[in-house]
């Protein structure tokens, strides 16, 4: 039981990071600018850094969705975090930053991120 305890911890805190590094997506395209200034090189880097290892840990949040290992409040708070994934896409590309592969690519094209994208915006 407590390691079922340690988990449902877990996920949680991971979601609350993924939505608060989506959150910030918008921040870091006014701050970095488009094109990118040259004097924020350095900061995109360490950006750059970041969303990689935040892109795992929503691959990570993603099977544990998959396999049913969610309760339902925290599936719902996957699905609006895919949501703002899906929403912010256009800003990874302007960035340059990792964009989602594999399962995580094909939830973004489901009807369910789809509807859950509708309610954001």
């Amino acid at each position: 039981m407590a390691q079922t305890y340690a988990l449902k911890d877990r996920i949680d805190a991971r979601l609350r990071s993924m939505r608060n590094r989506l959150e910030a997506l918008p921040l870091h395209e006014e701050q970095f600018g488009s094109p990118v200034r040259p004097d924020m090189r350095v900061e995109l880097a360490a950006l750059e850094e970041e969303w990689r290892d935040g892109l795992d840990r929503l691959d990570w949040l993603h099977q544990h969705f998959v396999h049913g290992e969610m309760s339902p409040e925290q599936a719902q708070k996957h699905r609006q975090n895919l949501g703002l994934l899906k929403k912010y896409q256009p800003i990874l590309v302007k960035l340059g930053l990792a964009l989602p592969t594999g399962a995580l690519a094909a939830a973004l094209a489901s009807p369910e991120v789809a509807s859950v994208l509708a309610e954001l915006i």
